[in-house]
């Protein structure tokens, strides 16, 4: 059972986080979208920073899916009250994907930190790698989700950039 988790490294364990939905390294998933959580520890959403990579698991590791980077159909959030980070992903076809999450702290990391004579070096570190199998219908596949730097999704998007006005009916 051991070897079939997730691939975690030692900032993963530093930061006493937990695998709280999918515990083992290679994820199959059917439906267009999954979310996987991971758990830090109670009062630490201020002091952990999260990031995450997206890459197709070919022999490349390519990053772009049709000229769109592939980090696109993937998002995150901090869930404060769960004291979780939700990870989004809608791969944009069937395949085989590379999911990696990354952390950073904050010089109060001392706070959750196991080993607290380490000193912070404002880079974000591996913390757990999974393999993801989309077995989606190619007709399922979401859009990919909004840039970072968006101010709106979808039509709405649409509409700001086109600088038109919408009313409530």
């Amino acid at each position: 059972e051991f070897a079939s988790l997730a691939f975690v490294l030692s900032p993963f364990f530093k930061y006493n986080l937990s695998l709280l939905t999918h515990r083992n390294g290679v994820v199959e998933f059917t439906e267009p979208e999954i979310r996987i959580d991971v758990g830090f520890p109670q009062g630490s959403e201020n002091l952990l920073f999260f990031d995450i990579e997206l890459k197709f698991d070919d022999q490349d590791f390519t990053e772009h899916y049709n000229r769109v980077p592939l980090i696109h159909y993937a998002r995150h959030e901090v869930l404060e009250k769960e004291s979780r980070l939700a990870v989004y992903v809608r791969p944009p076809k069937p395949g085989a994907y590379i999911l990696s999450i990354y952390v950073n702290a904050t010089e109060s990391e001392v706070a959750i930190a196991c080993d607290a004579t380490e000193t912070t070096d404002n880079h974000y570190k591996k913390v757990c790698e999974y393999r993801l199998i989309a077995k989606v219908s190619p007709n399922a596949c979401l859009s990919p989700f909004p840039h970072e730097g968006s101010d709106g999704y979808g039509q709405m998007e649409v509409g700001l950039l086109l600088l038109l006005r919408f009313s409530h009916f």
